[in-house]
């Protein structure tokens, strides 16, 4: 079975924006975490789904967000690298 690895970074990152929005959007703040989650694991089964970047790493938009989720193919499916919002580098 495929499933998303996420490293400690990519958690820091998921900590920081529910930090950033909980304070004025709590509802936002659990949407994104849940939307982040749910675009990880479908990144497991689907690891090639988002288009691959310079240094063979890869990247996919949370759906209904402006944030991105930076990847890597790995046995047994994706490493999460980054979250990140869409206007951030990311890396």
């Amino acid at each position: 079975m495929s499933r998303a690895v996420w490293t400690r970074r990519a958690q820091v990152d998921l900590v920081r924006i529910d930090s950033f929005y909980e304070q004025n959007a709590p509802d936002f703040a659990d949407a994104l975490g849940r939307a982040a989650i749910r675009a990880g694991n479908f990144l497991a089964e689907h690891p090639h789904a988002g288009p691959a970047l310079d240094d063979g790493e890869r990247k996919w938009l949370v759906p209904h967000t402006d944030y991105v989720l930076v990847y890597r193919i790995n046995e047994p499916g994706v490493e999460i690298l980054r979250v990140c919002h869409g206007r951030e580098d990311g890396r």
